[in-house]
């Protein structure tokens, strides 16, 4: 099975092309510009350097943030497009799980839970908590949440690892014995994305395209200060 898989919730956005679980090409965007100028580019590059064509696609996957609205919003279209056009099953998978299973699947944690953390703007980092089963399992144990930076660090206990960009919210505040993965893991891995959405698709199939939306948790500052300036007229 032949899989292309997208994440655009942060800065930098990963895709990449996988055939049973094996990596055929990937491309990492730089981050300093806008999803919307670099990545259909960086899909169709991505292809390229695969020597194949949508055509040769068989299941899409895409992140569904948390992350920044109009980032989301981008990543989700083009893949939801390919996924009507081609008519190609989608598999969406929350942004979170991927940087938690990234360590996972690494092996690179010994920690008894992984607490993965985007940055959410405005003091704030959107996460959830993972723990080790004692069965090799990884299990999601929390809910997905924003929530402020002096607020997450007085839930945090020296059995957790963190990973994400998150982590630089919180500063030089981290309690001593909570440990931190190496920020060479703290982007989403498109192709650990990937991995996820083909045991999904194996297990259960499909997503309706049209039920596939992105996880915001919280409202856009859009609407946000939308709300604010209407309150002026009541």
């Amino acid at each position: 099975m032949i899989t292309l898989a997208l994440d655009s919730a942060t800065p930098r956005a990963s895709i990449a092309i996988t055939r049973d679980g094996g990596s055929l090409a990937r491309t990492d965007t730089d981050g300093e510009r806008t999803h919307s100028e670099t990545l259909f580019r960086a899909i169709a590059e991505t292809l390229d350097r695969a020597k194949l064509s949508f055509s040769d696609i068989d299941l899409l996957a895409v992140g569904l943030g948390p992350g920044a609205f109009t980032a989301l919003r981008v990543g989700l279209t083009a893949i939801k497009t390919l996924s009507y056009v081609r008519s190609l099953p989608l598999v969406g998978i929350s942004t979170l799980d991927v940087l938690a299973y990234g360590l996972f699947f690494r092996n690179a944690t010994d920690s008894g839970a992984i607490v993965p953390m985007l940055d959410a703007k405005r003091g704030e980092v959107y996460t959830t908590r993972f723990e080790i089963q004692e069965n090799g399992r990884l299990t999601r144990t929390g809910e997905y949440r924003a929530i402020t930076h002096r607020d997450f660090i007085t839930t945090l206990t020296d059995a957790e690892v963190l990973v994400g960009s998150g982590v630089d919210v919180l500063g030089g505040e981290i309690p001593a014995g909570v440990r931190v993965a190496p920020r060479v893991w703290w982007d989403p891995d498109a192709e650990v994305l990937s991995r996820l959405a083909v045991e999904k698709f194996e297990a259960s199939g499909g997503d309706d395209p049209a039920r596939v939306l992105p996880l915001y948790i919280r409202r856009s500052d859009a609407e946000i200060h939308w709300e604010k300036k209407m309150e002026g007229f009541n």
